[in-house]
């Protein structure tokens, strides 16, 4: 026959199968498990939306105004829509109703600083103010440029060189330009005259632009050059950057920065000579003569005194692009080396290979760029236009656009959302430790004491069926109702129950009655008066759970009194 008990049924019987420690340590367990659930749905991804703009208001002004507010989440996608954070959506809007209104103009700046000031501010406080809010009104209007992404200005003042002689004013522009754009000459010459300006004693020939991205500065045009030789150089500029540009197409991502540098004239140097005094006889006398030697010999006379420009060449490209495109399109060195003689011009011959067996190094495909660049240049020959040629090749990136524009939002987590998440771990927990030493036993209240149902609760439960009774119960008597079990006093009549009662306290037959049958209740129940019944019902419904020991100590002390009843009858 199999002895083996049956699983009990509910979650609080299989709780109280596990070993104390495992029931201490399962309702943290949980709590862990759902804090970390919580965490996880809490962690919704940020959407971005877009904001509207005006017909006025541009976007790269917009995004200068909010990153200039803090908004650095602020982006514009590829459509050239403003985008911004849902969640500081509000903030966003309220930020570019700045820019709708005239709240961003001069006067109003300068009226909002000088309000800020009190009626005691001297016009020292006054004057700093003012340069303050014209600096940051520069700095903003500049990072309103396209391709501007910061823009500062830093401007001092020197006294006065003599007497009725005006300050004078230096100023340096610091631009850092935006990934994908550059600052040119044509963009630096534009920010000079911008920032000449918005301030007196100050021009334009003060004026340095700075290209943090680069670390190149443009500096001003010379006093020396004239408007003609000026606009004829800015000319070559372009043209020979459309030229360098056409010629470099088929490389994807390639950036030509051409830029002017004025040389100053060529100084006479004396030259110090000795030469003879004619005074006749043998003893002639040696004189030191001071010669100026003129280099107008090389140079006409019209270009003595006027500065001759310089052109700085700028290519970068990516590494593997311009590896590519060196390989399909590589110069022959022989024919390379060959110039015509009639124009001028440096013919240059390609001829293409297979990219495989390239095995091209950077040096060898910056060589064939400047080569490319060199051929261009030749058509500029007759005028003599000197050049320096410089080319960056930018290491491969493997992440490409697409998975750039893929990346998900920054994850942000919702504290309500959290909070609740940490309440309902922390309830459920204490449920879990409620139920897990909750010392119910069902399978007792249909079984009798000792018996094969008795025996099961107590192996499921984990007690020791050997329990100590009460200090204050006295051993058996000996008599003849020895053998009496505690399921046997169900057949005691009404007066015997009403006599047997007031033996023990009610706590105590509340306690015995529990580990016993549903008929035994019930007999013991009619077989009291009302008075006891209220008092037995009442301990039955507000008692806790007891334990094993405890009940069977009750039993046996009730029964030790109905064997004296009994015997005494």
């Amino acid at each position: 026959m199999n002895t083996t008990p049956d699983a009990p049924a509910g979650i609080g019987d299989w709780l109280q199968r596990l070993p104390e420690p495992a029931r201490r340590a399962l309702p943290v367990a949980i709590g862990l498990v759902v804090l970390f659930a919580a965490w996880i749905a809490s962690r919704g991804r940020t959407a971005d939306a877009v904001l509207p703009l005006n017909r006025d208001v541009l976007p790269a002004a917009a995004l200068a105004h909010l990153h200039e507010r803090g908004l650095r989440d602020a982006r514009l996608d590829e459509h050239g829509n403003l985008r911004a954070p849902a969640d500081r959506l509000v903030e966003a809007r309220r930020w570019l109703a700045e820019l709708d209104s005239s709240a961003s103009t001069w006067a109003d700046e300068w009226e909002k600083s000088n309000s800020q000031l009190g009626q005691f501010s001297g016009n020292r406080e006054r004057d700093a103010a003012r340069e303050i809010t014209r600096a940051k009104m520069i700095g903003r209007l500049l990072r309103q440029m396209p391709g501007i992404l910061q823009a500062d200005v830093i401007w001092d003042e020197e006294e006065a060189a003599g007497w009725r002689q005006p300050q004078k004013t230096r100023c340096t522009v610091y631009l850092r330009p935006r990934p994908g754009s550059e600052i040119t000459p044509d963009v630096a010459q534009a920010v000079r005259q911008a920032v000449a300006g918005s301030k007196k004693n100050l021009a334009p020939g003060d004026i340095v632009v700075m290209d943090l991205d680069r670390m190149r500065s443009f500096g001003a045009v010379p006093a020396g050059v004239d408007e003609s030789r000026r606009i004829l150089a800015e000319r070559q500029t372009a043209d020979i950057q459309r030229d360098i540009e056409s010629a470099l197409r088929p490389v994807k991502g390639v950036r030509v920065s051409v830029a002017v540098s004025w040389r100053p004239p060529l100084a006479e140097e004396p030259l110090v000579s000795l030469s003879p005094v004619a005074h006749g006889g043998p003893n002639q006398r040696m004189s030191l003569v001071s010669n100026r030697l003129s280099p107008a010999a090389e140079f006409d006379l019209d270009e003595l005194d006027a500065h001759s420009p310089r052109f700085d060449i700028t290519v970068s490209a990516p590494e593997d692009e311009a590896e590519r495109w060196a390989v399909e399109h590589e110069a022959d060195d022989d024919d390379s080396s060959e110039s015509d003689s009639e124009n001028g011009v440096i013919q240059a011959s390609f001829r293409r290979r297979d990219a495989g067996r390239s095995g091209r190094t950077p040096a060898s495909t910056a060589a064939a760029i400047r080569r490319t660049v060199e051929s261009v240049m030749g058509r500029y020959n007759r005028e003599s236009v000197p050049a320096a040629i410089a080319v960056h090749l930018a290491p491969t990136t493997k992440t490409s656009k697409a998975v750039l524009a893929d990346l998900p939002a920054p994850a942000t987590i919702d504290p309500f959302f959290f909070l609740g998440g940490a309440l309902g771990a922390c309830l459920l927990g204490a449920w879990v430790l409620s139920r897990a030493f909750q010392r119910s036993v069902p399978a007792l209240e249909d079984a009798a004491p000792g018996s094969a149902e008795w025996q099961t609760a107590a192996a499921w439960t984990g007690i020791p069926e050997s329990v100590a009774l009460a200090p204050e119960t006295p051993p058996p008597t000996g008599c003849s109702h020895d053998a009496l079990e505690f399921e046997d006093l169900i057949q005691l009549s009404d007066d015997a129950w009403r006599t047997l009662f007031p033996e023990c306290p009610p706590d105590v037959w509340s306690c015995a009655l529990r580990g016993a049958s549903q008929q035994l209740r019930r007999a013991a129940l009619n077989g009291l008066e009302e008075p006891e019944r209220a008092a037995l019902t009442q301990a039955l419904d507000a008692g806790a759970s007891p334990r094993l020991g405890d009940i069977e100590a009750a039993q046996q002390r009730i029964l030790l009194s109905a064997r004296l009843l009994l015997s005494d009858a």
